[in-house]
């Protein structure tokens, strides 16, 4: 018997983290009960919001939503989604952002592929929304079961790869690694996480097919924390990665330039700022990145008011960004 076929138990676990989103989250919670395929469990994880979204959850009725409450806050939802994936009935577990939304292919899209494959991971492409209303083009990346080696080189030289409100996982395999970094980080633990289940798992199917839409101008997450350097969750993951035993030079090169990637943005961060300094660029690696570690050591060394008129001429220009 197949596990979909006892109805007891949903085939998907949703989980949605919700803090002061009471705007967008009535249009997260219809987008899942919209979809197609209707065998699956929505998990509300309501942190104590100071706006009104726990009544806007509650305006839902429907006997496949289950309402957990906690105490306080938890930055980036770690611990909300760590309480879902706890209390998950399915063998699926796959997230929403409560500011995001699902298109109704969502959840038969990942339901077909692992009908069709032996895969413990799915993530799918998904579609940006930007302030103005402008959407993101689909991008022809790779496709199919990826290798954690090739899923690595494909995330460290390309943008869009890998979205939580684009990911399915079997539950067993957040039971064998643990869930989300809780209390440690305040930006970049869902990164952690996918690097690490992926890095267990050996594979991971990668589709194209848009199946959500993530709202640029509703992240909380970009607009409330900037970019760290110490104490950075990716270059964490990636350096206890690369510290691992059996791994070729490939391999660690990948997770390298992914923790280069990441650090970036604090580096870009502090030069916007005027704060940066050379001790800074401990954490970047120079041999991944050679040219544009130069690119740093130089704005680095000028004097401070020619470092001021750079940073100007950064933040008009952007040359040094990098869109997160």
């Amino acid at each position: 018997m197949k596990f979909e076929e006892i109805k007891s138990y949903p085939v998907f676990s949703v989980i949605i983290p919700v803090y002061n989103k009471e705007e967008n989250v009535e249009r997260a919670i219809a987008s899942v009960f919209n979809q197609t395929f209707d065998n699956f469990e929505v998990i509300v994880i309501c942190d104590p919001s100071t706006d009104k979204s726990d009544q806007e959850v509650l305006k839902f009725s429907d006997d496949r939503l289950r309402i957990f409450y906690r105490n306080e806050p938890g930055p980036g939802g770690y611990a909300a989604r760590n309480l879902g994936i706890k209390n998950a009935r399915g063998k699926w577990i796959t997230f929403l952002d409560a500011d995001d939304e699902w298109f109704p292919n969502r959840l038969l899209s990942h339901k077909k592929i692992f009908d069709q494959h032996d895969c413990d991971i799915i993530c799918s492409s998904w579609q940006d929304v930007y302030d103005d209303g402008t959407k993101s083009e689909p991008l022809p990346l790779r496709a199919g079961m990826l290798t954690a080696h090739q899923f690595f080189r494909l995330y460290g030289k390309s943008t869009r790869v890998i979205h939580t409100n684009t990911i399915t996982c079997k539950k067993k395999i957040f039971n064998a690694v643990g869930g989300f970094p809780v209390g440690r980080y305040k930006r970049g633990g869902d990164v952690y996480t996918w690097l690490k289940i992926v890095d267990f798992s050996g594979f991971v199917f990668r589709s194209t097919e848009e199946v959500s839409i993530y709202h640029k101008e509703a992240s909380t997450v970009t607009k409330n924390h900037r970019p760290d350097l110490e104490g950075n969750a990716v270059y964490d993951m990636c350096k206890a990665l690369t510290e691992k035993n059996g791994k070729s030079f490939l391999y660690n090169y990948n997770l390298y330039v992914i923790s280069n990637r990441h650090i970036r943005y604090g580096l870009v961060d502090r030069v916007k700022s005027g704060s940066f300094k050379l001790s800074d660029l401990q954490l970047y690696r120079f041999w991944v990145n050679p040219i544009d570690y130069a690119r740093f050591l130089v704005v680095g060394m000028l004097p401070e008011s020619l470092r001021i008129r750079v940073v100007g001429w950064i933040r008009s220009t952007s040359k040094l960004g990098v869109k997160e």
